[in-house]
């Protein structure tokens, strides 16, 4: 801090000092790289963040100027040359500079520099924060060299289909390979065998290496025919004998490397890549003096144009074989018509002065028209979607005029009529400055189009699915405390309808009372459904008797100017699903029709079978292969839109218009939660015109329907029995006890699961029936039961639950080993609940 004191103060006049002398403390605030220097441009102050980026500390670089210890052999001169000239010229100025860190590893950063003056205006030097980029300007680096290496791909492929010379392409490709390699030279070769089988490499491309006039003569007059290597003790020939990659990043050590002609540049670092057509060995690519060295990353990432090239080797051979004959574009096109049909990939050109359009045989395949058929331009553009006809159409015009190439991905329909999509790549050849040919390839590229639709439609099942089921939680965690209340206020006012004291006047505010609080907890009970959370007691239910037992009140419920048809399917296949829940799917589904048929209308029941054997996609989600019930309730209601749809079965989604009628919006909702929990799957068609169909697909069920007997109440414990009843809710215990009293019963109460079991030591032969919540504080009423069953096996439980999840144990309600009583509830529920606990198994 003295040495930077000493450079501040020897630098500048006491004003300019006191002002530089303040800003390290505003700077040390943000997390940003900050640099602080003097006029000159020394390093006068940097924060922690700077060292930490570039491993510099302060005492090390203080009184020097960046590019003395920040600037490299890779940093670009140009950016360092506008920096000099702002500085110069007292501008601020900001821009993206490449540095060396004190560990000579780079890093990037974006630099905005400001100049600091005193209260004169008199500049005392620059304040500069700094962004660490690097991570951006690697991605940026991978993306480029991605696009780099198929544009390589596509442009060769393409140039060598235009050119009458393949060797330019190879030339090219070498070209663009010294480019995404970092390379200084390199070579592609075919490869060929002698008569004894051993390989050696005719070059196809060359890079100039020439070191003298002796060796640039050489160079240029047999570098067209193509340079042959015959030596296999070098790095290059061991990729030749072992067709293998061969990499070396010091070759001057390698056992494998050969001996280099004096004069030759030197070779610092090496790779070879064997090109392999049909598993043969067809060709290799050589690159050289890479500074960051090669790895196994550049073979994998190389491979495509390895491929490419081989694909080009492959056509080369065949354009030798058939030069003598012919050396026309006709052959370049049979080339392509193989190699596009292997790499799916079609070609076209243009030749403007005619304004011929040739397409290779891939093309028009892909086009799916006859192989004699002679497009136009126009004609080829019509095979375009309408809505995307005009981009191709400016596409070309646009290259026509100033040479831009185009690279678009467009909705197509061939002339099957099949809808699909397509890559199309278009680049230009000028003669004298001037446009004369269009050329480019062609891809199909439907299925990763597809791939990604299917991607994010997933998605959106996901996202639909989290949704929901976040209201469900919500629903069962909310239902057990509402319950309980609900059956306070029922049970009070029940109570209190039994006081034959009280003036009539008052019993009608009770029964609204009672009214509102049991819409309330059918309205609870929709939610649970709809949470898939409420008890059931599936069976094997015959469909068609089912849907016949409802119709007399279906037709009720519907009114006389709405007509309901039944069809039954014939042998309609039975389902294990609670007829209860069956009466809930179609009486919603009935009502959300009623209300959609504004006058006269009707509503269509029917049943069928169907085998899925294959996947089917609905709008909420997917049927998979199986055999399945369908139950459609179909009307000619008015519809419902499109964006209704989207939502249609979230809780609180009505149909209906704001203020219409008293539903909640939990109609579909229920019936989805239902169809849901049984295994089934639900899906909807809707028109304005015609209106509105829903089916509901359930699993099948094997073997017969059993019809649920009726079962006789039988008053197994007498008046005046003992009920130990356990609750942890003040008000629930003080209705529940006032309730079993009021139906003749000896109450004994407890909160908790230790006063409980209390209880049962003292009184446990007096008491007949424990009567208990299935949410207790510290444990649950299963646990509870179980520990008194330790000290009195014979004793018969009743648990109440307000959750509505499915508590039961065993296959159905008819063999659970105990009473399940759902909140809210009135005294016959209850009377009959403690009674029926008599005759079942006391096993829990």
């Amino acid at each position: 801090m003295r040495k930077q004191t000493e450079l501040i103060s020897g630098g500048t006049d006491a004003a300019a000092f006191n002002a530089l002398s303040s800003l390290p403390f505003v700077a040390s605030l943000t997390t940003h790289p900050v640099m602080i220097s003097d006029i000159d441009g020394g390093t006068v102050w940097v924060n922690e963040a700077f060292t930490r980026v570039s491993g510099w500390p302060l005492n090390e670089i203080v009184g020097l100027k960046p590019h003395e210890f920040l600037h490299g052999p890779k940093t670009d001169p140009t950016v360092v040359r506008l920096i000099h000239e702002n500085v110069a010229a007292l501008k601020g100025f900001q821009c993206e500079i490449l540095n060396y860190k004190r560990d000579g590893s780079i890093f990037w950063i974006s630099l905005d520099a400001q100049p600091i003056t005193d209260q004169s205006g008199k500049l005392i030097g620059y304040l500069s924060v700094q962004s660490d980029i690097s991570d951006r300007k690697r991605f940026e680096a991978a993306l480029l060299r991605e696009h780099w290496l198929l544009e390589t791909v596509s442009v060769c492929l393409s140039k060598y289909i235009s050119t009458d010379d393949p060797r330019i392409a190879f030339e090219d490709l070498l070209v663009r390979l010294l480019a995404l390699t970092s390379s200084e030279y390199g070579f592609i070769g075919e490869v060929c065998f002698n008569e004894s089988g051993e390989p050696w490499l005719r070059t196809l491309a060359l890079s100039d290496i020439s070191w003298d006039k002796a060796t640039h003569q050489l160079y240029k007059d047999s570098a067209a025919k193509g340079f042959e290597f015959r030596n296999l003790k070098t790095l290059f020939g061991e990729a030749l004998v072992t067709a293998r990659p061969v990499i070396s990043n010091s070759p001057s050590t390698d056992e494998r490397r050969g001996g280099i002609p004096e004069g030759h540049p030197p070779l610092k670092q090496f790779l070879a890549l064997p090109i392999i057509r049909d598993k043969s060995l067809v060709g290799l690519i050589g690159v050289a003096n890479c500074p960051d060295g090669y790895s196994e990353a550049d073979v994998t990432f190389l491979q495509p144009l390895v491929t490419a090239i081989g694909q080009l080797i492959d056509a080369h051979r065949r354009d030798i074989q058939r030069r003598e004959t012919e050396r026309s574009l006709r052959q370049t096109e049979e080339w392509l018509e193989e190699t596009g049909s292997v790499a799916e990939v079609g070609a076209w050109q243009i030749d403007l002065t005619t304004m011929t359009l040739r397409w290779s045989a891939q093309t028009l395949r892909m086009h799916e028209v006859p192989a004699d058929y002679v497009p136009t331009v126009n004609t080829a553009i019509s095979f375009y979607a309408p809505e995307s006809r005009h981009l191709i159409r400016d596409a070309v015009a646009k290259a026509v005029q100033d040479g831009t190439a185009w690279d678009l991905e467009l909705p197509f329909i061939t002339a099957k009529g099949r809808h699909r999509w397509m890559r199309a790549i278009g680049h230009t050849a000028s003669e004298d400055g001037r446009v004369v040919r269009l050329f480019g390839s062609f891809k199909d590229i439907t299925e990763r189009r597809l791939i990604a639709e299917e991607r994010e439609r997933l998605q959106e099942q996901v996202t639909r699915s989290q949704r929901m089921d976040s209201v469900g939680r919500l629903a069962g965690g909310i239902a057990h405390d509402f319950n309980n209340m609900l059956a306070v206020i029922l049970g009070h006012s029940e109570m209190m309808m039994l006081d034959e004291t009280l003036p009539s006047k008052y019993k009608v505010h009770l029964k609204a009372i009672q009214t509102a609080g049991h819409r309330s907890a059918a309205m609870t009970q929709q939610l649970l459904t709809f949470a898939r959370r409420q008890n059931a007691s599936p069976q094997k239910v015959n469909i068609n008797k089912a849907v016949e037992r409802m119709l007399d009140l279906l037709r009720k419920s519907m009114g006389e100017k709405i007509e309901i048809e039944w069809m039954p399917g014939e042998g309609a296949w039975t389902v294990n699903i609670d007829p209860v829940q069956l009466d809930q799917i179609l009486a919603n589904l009935c009502i959300n029709s009623r209300d959609a048929i504004s006058d006269h209308g009707r509503i269509m029941l029917s049943t069928r079978n169907e085998t899925l054997r294959t996947t089917r996609k609905f709008r909420t989600h997917e049927v998979r292969p199986g055999k399945y019930v369908v139950v459609t309730v179909s009307d000619t209601g008015c519809g419902i839109s499109e964006a209704t749809l989207t939502h249609l079965f979230e809780p609180y989604n009505t149909t209906k218009p704001a203020g219409d009628g008293p539903g909640p919006g939990l109609g579909l909702a229920t019936v989805y939660g239902i169809v849901n929990q049984n295994g089934g799957s639900i899906d909807v068609d809707s028109s304005p015109e015609i209106g509105t169909t829903f089916r509901i697909y359930l699993p099948r069920h094997g073997g017969p329907e059993k019809e649920t007997p009726a079962q006789a109440d039988e008053a197994t414990i007498p008046k005046g029995g003992t009920v130990l009843l356990v609750e942890n809710e003040p008000a629930m215990l003080k209705i529940g006890k006032l309730s079993l009293r009021q139906l003749g019963y000896k109450v004994l109460v407890a909160t908790t699961i230790d006063e409980a079991i209390q209880k049962v030591r003292a009184q446990g032969a007096s008491i007949d029936v424990v009567l208990t919540d299935v949410v207790l504080g510290g444990g649950n009423g299963f646990t509870l039961a179980r520990e008194i069953q330790e000290l009195h096996p014979t004793m018969r439980f009743v648990f109440m639950s307000g959750l509505g999840e499915h508590i039961a144990i065993g296959q159905g309600a008819s063999s659970h080993p105990f009473k399940v009583l759902t909140k809210p509830f009135d005294l016959q529920r209850l009377s009959n609940a403690v009674r029926e606990a008599g005759s079942m198994d006391a096993r829990v």
